[in-house]
């Protein structure tokens, strides 16, 4: 990781805990997730509400070359997508993301937000979210739904058992899940927060 961007990444998390409306929330934030095609920056998981933010940074050492096609990959599985730039590729990010994609930008070692992220749900996959969650939390959520993803050895595994409950599963109630799971991840494995306030 650059040192650039680990500059950006303490300034808005202080930005988060003093300048923007998160503070009402428990909050934990995890670096580099591994997607399917992606790696997201940060991914905010707030407690006690369903909400999240995945923020992608591009400092003015990077190009915007695959931003598009990253925003795009983030929004098959998260539906609050944010950018933190900086000022010099502010105009250019906006050209770039869709209108519902936050915006941050970085200045004079402080954060500052041009537009707040807006959920967008049209463009959620089941393949992507399933990518993100643990083999045991797809359990559990198939459990909720009573369904069971195992044939009668239980140590054989049906994966076409397991895409058809994700997929007939609504995608809104399988990511409702998923985020229901990552928060649940994220918050009872402190070794793998990042910060929580």
């Amino acid at each position: 990781m650059h040192y650039r961007e680990e500059e950006y990444k303490r300034a808005f998390i202080q930005s988060i805990k003093h300048d923007f409306d998160f503070i009402n929330y428990a909050c934990c934030i995890k670096e580099e997730l591994p997607l399917r095609k992606n790696r997201l920056d940060l991914l905010l998981l707030f407690n006690g509400s369903n909400n999240h933010e995945v923020v992608e940074i591009k400092t003015d050492e990077d190009n915007l070359d695959r931003l598009e096609n990253q925003i795009e990959g983030y929004y098959k599985v998260f539906t609050f997508v944010s950018v933190l730039t900086c000022k010099k590729y502010l105009e250019e990010v906006q050209k770039i993301v869709p209108s519902k994609t936050g915006i941050y930008f970085y200045e004079n070692g402080k954060v500052n937000r041009l537009r707040s992220a807006v959920v967008k749900y049209d463009c959620l996959k089941h393949d992507e979210i399933n990518f993100l969650l643990r083999q045991k939390e797809n359990h559990e959520i198939a459990k909720k739904y009573n369904i069971d993803l195992f044939s009668k050895n239980r140590f054989d595994h049906f994966t076409e058992h397991k895409l058809a409950f994700i997929e007939n599963l609504s995608i809104y109630d399988y990511y409702y899940e998923a985020m229901k799971c990552l928060r649940k991840r994220y918050f009872n494995e402190k070794d793998m927060l990042i910060n929580m306030f």
